[in-house]
């Protein structure tokens, strides 16, 4: 609908129009000072929304010229719109927290990771220093038998027991698992090992020059899951060298011993035999 009505916007802001709503009267009052051609002004009339569009009318003796539109559906539109884009705000601003959240615990977790890496470091480089400071040698195997562990008592051993004066064995564990076989049979009693999960011992084994004690410990877990096995070498050359000098010594010195206490026990014989009256003590007769 089009409506004429009035020579002056004096009027509209006078409250002549239009009397239950008075604020798009005051808004075409203020855009009319502010010399614009056109103003569009939506208001409430019941349950319906009217679009009042205002503008200078063409005719001199005209004042302006009202459009009325009924915009309750777009309004409605508008509304719903407003609400969608509302709540996809709100869903970006959930959206923006989460992803904070989720930086921060990410940055936490990595720090935390990166402790427990160091603090791992730090606990298998003090292990791998206990092991190679040990005097006896030290292996240890996976759960197939594959050697993936020798300290340097190991390399010294096999290496002094092979005549490596000045350097030592090459411990790949391809070489030092042929060694350990070709010598103490190593990979049959690593296997038995495995298969019974009990402890074995083996004393004075011989190895070049050198004699070898080996003992082999089952590593397990709580579930009793048999892990691998470690292997301990111990050299006892030097131990069994002495035991033998001991031995020697003590032979060699009841032999000496015994020699001279025959000659003085014949002699004793030979003096009661011939000279037996003569004795007047009779603790020495």
């Amino acid at each position: 609908k089009t409506l004429i009505i009035g020579r002056n916007l004096r009027d509209l802001a006078k409250g002549q129009l239009d009397r239950e709503d008075k604020s798009w009267r005051q808004e075409v009052a203020l855009n009319h000072r502010a010399e614009l051609n056109a103003v569009n002004i939506p208001t409430q009339a019941g349950q319906r929304v009217v679009n009042v569009h205002v503008s200078e009318a063409t005719r001199s003796d005209w004042g302006y010229v009202f459009v009325l539109s009924d915009v309750t559906l777009l309004s409605q539109a508008n509304a719903k719109l407003q609400q969608s884009r509302d709540e996809l705000t709100a869903s970006l601003s959930k959206a923006k927290i989460l992803e904070d959240q989720l930086r921060d615990e990410k940055a936490s977790v990595e720090r935390r990771v990166v402790r427990a890496t160091a603090g791992v470091q730090a606990e298998h480089a003090k292990l791998l220093a206990s092991i190679n400071s040990l005097n006896i040698g030290f292996v240890m195997t996976d759960a197939r038998g594959q050697i993936v562990m020798a300290n340097t008592a190991t390399q010294l051993q096999l290496s002094k027991g092979l005549g490596l004066k000045g350097s030592q064995l090459n411990v790949e564990p391809n070489i030092l698992t042929g060694v350990l076989d070709q010598y103490f049979g190593l990979i049959a009693k690593i296997n038995k090992c495995l298969e019974s999960a009990h402890p074995q011992t083996f004393h004075n084994l011989q190895f070049q020059e050198r004699i070898m004690n080996i003992t082999l410990q089952p590593v397990m877990t709580s579930e009793n899951k048999v892990l691998g096995v470690v292997v301990l070498l111990d050299d006892v050359t030097d131990l069994a060298n002495l035991e033998r000098s001991r031995d020697e010594f003590f032979s060699i010195a009841s032999h000496e011993l015994r020699t001279p206490l025959t000659a003085i026990r014949g002699n004793t014989t030979m003096i009661q035999q011939y000279h037996g009256d003569k004795i007047r003590d009779p603790d020495v007769k």
